[in-house]
């Protein structure tokens, strides 16, 4: 039905009657190949109707960026030919081109300024940049337009979950659904906003019939595993989500390589974090590294790559194995994600990669652990995400008695994160850490006879400071500022340490060794500035 007004409102522009009837004769083209028909795509388009018609036949073939080269020929031909430049905002944000987007969606406005298509693209266009109240209006207005048109919907429902509006957002995404029943993505968005409801039951129902309409495409399957999570059936959840990496290339029909790259990161970071649940933590490093390697930038793949170190490190942070490699993911994710996207706290393990999912507002979290041999393990964070500002401010504090002698451990850290959205493509990070840590001996020994009674740790970081700026040039192409200034204090007290003893004869060679203890007492004060410029 749409395809048919966009050719009745071409044609209504053209005043030379055969033009016209030409015109209309193509019109029935696009529908055709959106339905599968037979279109010519030997013959070279003549007109900027069929160049739309290779077009879409070009994006069935998933050729996006072939698909795109010929809506820009649409445009050439046609300038005033609104619903052209729709297509070819359309195919720009499905490739993460945003300013080439809006350029192009704002001449389709002032040429179709009826065409509800293009207002439910400036919705989604708007929601990415965190203007709500703009991107309901969008939709709205859409939907004034064309009351059937499912996108419309969706939007509104997306954009009324992220301000809060469970209810009314639920809503929408149904109403959605039954505009456009045989859609599958319309059913696997719903189904995700009834588990985010905590209606289970409701989630795996809509879920399943999105799989049942559309068994190839990878949305349903991570969704439905990303719930089979949540209630602890972690092999379900494997499963599924393992066949969602092996779909994930049927999507190229809208998404461009690099945008699939990004859909094939977040699926291996979840299927990290399942793994990670599952006890196999070594295989979710390696399937968090995969994440990583599929799409550098995408900060999902570097968030769960940090949450995966963060379950290798030492608890008594007194072994620091694993302590840069868990901050330097955690740096890059905080840098890389957009404000909306999950949160700073990293007290939350389950992040949300899905932006119109995560509502605005005030959270607090709060995790304790007592034991009854005198070990104490606390965590509360307090964070929020209003429009383009989001912060959290996490503590962390452990006690131990210790399980031997001189085993007590004492530790506090305190971090304060927040982030400014100054742009879609610019963004500003601070990060502040406070940590006051004292320990008796925390050290590993095969033989716990070689324990060291007098040994005494103490650090004081007062504080650690890094700001970050990060710019996205394209898509895929980012420029990563970090400085910082580092302050810290350490020391280390023993008793009876022994020294190794040399005795060297008049000739100058040794002739004997021996061992001779020596009371220790080491103090160290550290201050320095750092700066770090990335290019991705």
């Amino acid at each position: 039905m749409r395809h048919c007004r966009i050719r009745c409102l071409w044609t209504s522009s053209i005043d030379d009657s055969r033009r016209y009837t030409k015109l209309a004769l193509d019109g029935c083209r696009p529908h055709a190949a959106v339905r599968g028909g037979a279109v010519d795509t030997n013959r070279i388009p003549a007109t900027a109707t069929e160049w739309l018609a290779r077009s879409i036949t070009q994006q069935r073939a998933f050729a996006i960026e072939a698909a795109l080269a010929s809506a820009q020929r649409a445009t050439a031909l046609a300038p005033e030919f609104g619903f052209a430049w729709t297509r070819l905002a359309e195919l720009e944000f499905s490739r993460g081109g945003i300013p080439a987007a809006n350029r192009a969606l704002d001449r389709a406005l002032a040429l179709s300024p009826r065409n509800a298509q293009a207002h439910a693209l400036r919705g989604f266009m708007l929601a990415a940049r965190n203007e709500f109240k703009q991107a309901i209006a969008a939709f709205d207005q859409a939907i004034a337009l064309d009351g059937a048109l499912g996108n419309a919907w969706l939007g509104r429902g997306l954009c009324r979950l992220r301000s809060g509006d469970r209810a009314q957002g639920i809503l929408d995404l149904q109403t959605a659904a039954v505009m456009e029943p045989n859609r599958s993505l319309l059913r696997s968005y719903l189904g995700k906003a009834w588990a985010d409801a905590h209606e289970p039951r409701l989630a795996r129902q809509e879920l399943d019939r999105a799989r049942g309409l559309d068994a190839n495409d990878p949305t349903a399957w991570l969704y439905a595993a990303l719930l089979h999570n949540e209630a602890s059936r972690i092999n379900e959840g494997i499963n599924d989500l393992e066949h969602s990496l092996d779909l994930n290339e049927n999507r190229r029909v809208y998404r461009s390589r690099l945008l699939l790259d990004q859909d094939q990161a977040v699926r291996s970071a979840s299927l990290a974090t399942i793994y990670q649940r599952a006890g196999m933590d070594d295989v979710s490093v390696r399937e968090a590294a995969r994440a990583v390697t599929f799409d550098y930038a995408n900060h999902s793949a570097h968030q769960f790559l940090s949450e995966s170190f963060n379950a290798l490190r030492d608890p008594t942070r007194f072994n620091l194995r694993y302590e840069t490699a868990w901050f330097n993911e955690l740096l890059l994710a905080n840098l890389l994600a957009p404000v909306g996207a999950g949160n700073l706290s990293q007290s939350i393990t389950a992040q949300e990669f899905s932006r119109l999912f995560a509502r605005d507002g005030f959270h607090i979290t709060s995790d304790s652990l007592w034991r009854s041999d005198g070990q104490f393990y606390q965590t509360a964070s307090q964070f929020g995400t209003f429009g383009n500002f989001s912060y959290s401010l996490d503590v962390d504090y452990q006690h131990n008695n210790g399980i031997r002698p001189n085993n007590e451990l004492d530790r506090l850290e305190w971090y304060t994160k927040a982030k400014f959205q100054i742009t879609p493509q610019d963004s500003v990070f601070m990060l502040a850490k406070y940590q006051d840590y004292h320990s008796g001996d925390n050290f590993q020994y095969f033989f716990p006879t070689n324990v060291r009674t007098d040994f005494k740790f103490d650090e004081w970081e007062r504080p650690i400071l890094v700001g970050g700026y990060h710019h996205e040039w394209a898509p895929g192409i980012h420029t990563l500022a970090l400085g910082g200034w580092l302050s810290y204090e350490q020391q280390i007290s023993d008793k009876g340490v022994p020294q190794l003893i040399l005795f060297k004869g008049l000739s100058g060679q040794v002739t004997a060794a021996g061992a001779l203890g020596f009371d220790v007492n080491y103090k160290s004060e550290y201050q320095a500035g750092t700066f770090e410029l990335s290019q991705i």
